[in-house]
């Protein structure tokens, strides 16, 4: 696999198609061989961090890092848990900031905020680059905790999110947009309908289209105020993802046969 380009600060196909692969190998139960795989890459530093709640979702995260970049690389939604594709379209509301997000990303992000702090004071360093990622949850999750990185006075080099839902409000939006949108790039499918969801919130970064042949369309000048137009209808497009063939869209699988197809490995 391609080495990731810590100094980039315009979207890079080669450090799409590299996150992408380290999202995906977050959904691995194995740390060992997760860390093994990840030493032939060149990074040294290693951490998973784990939290559940009360009300059934968890929080599943790894750290890593090389001389020149920190990552920080989310898990996402579980496609056998019922449980986790009904929070993608949980509409409760938490205030943060100006603006509020969704309740259960926050509650998801706070459940491993201070493992996340220890695990940069102690091995981050300012030479380093500081990189986030994630595939649908944890899409979410990532560009949640690059705000909140962003607000402890921290350098974000980078975001890259596969399939993420969204995550706040208008407001929330908008300021993520004011200090983020150039670091951020959320891919998605035009067919994955968990990006539509929740519905009536907003996206923010720069969203990139990444088609079947994989071609991609980055839209710089994308339009902050898409959203779904009938609640009812997103929910059950949703749903009816999870339980046809049609949740192939989503996967991360998906998401790196189509990036592979413009990258030479």
């Amino acid at each position: 696999m391609l080495p990731l380009l810590h100094n980039a600060d315009d979207f890079e196909l080669q450090n799409a198609l590299h996150l992408a692969q380290l999202s995906a190998w977050a959904y691995r139960e194995d740390e060992n061989t997760l860390y093994d795989d990840l030493q032939k890459l060149g990074y040294e530093h290693f951490n998973f961090l784990h939290e559940g709640n009360n009300r059934g979702y968890d929080t599943n995260v790894f750290v890593t890092a090389n001389t020149n970049a920190f990552l920080i690389v989310f898990r996402g939604t579980e496609e056998n848990s019922i449980e986790d594709w009904l929070n993608n379209v949980d509409n409760r509301s938490f205030t943060y900031g100006i603006g509020n997000v969704r309740q259960g990303f926050w509650e998801a992000s706070q459940a491993v905020w201070e493992q996340l702090l220890e695990q940069i004071r102690f091995h981050y360093k300012p030479t380093q680059k500081l990189w986030l990622a994630g595939h649908s949850q944890g899409g979410a999750l990532a560009q949640l905790t690059a705000r909140r990185l962003f607000d402890e006075k921290f350098s974000i080099q980078g975001v890259y999110t596969y399939g993420q839902p969204k995550i706040g409000d208008l407001l929330f939006a908008s300021s993520y947009d004011n200090v983020l949108r150039s670091q951020t790039f959320r891919i998605y499918t035009e067919e994955d309908s968990v990006v539509k969801n929740p519905p009536n919130l907003y996206h923010s970064g720069i969203g990139v289209k990444l088609k079947a042949d994989g071609l991609l369309e980055i839209e710089y000048f994308g339009n902050i105020f898409e959203t779904a137009e009938n609640t009812f209808t997103t929910i059950m497009d949703m749903l009816w993802d999870y339980s046809t063939d049609s949740l192939q869209a989503h996967s991360i699988q998906t998401y790196l046969e189509r990036l592979s197809k413009n990258v030479r490995i």
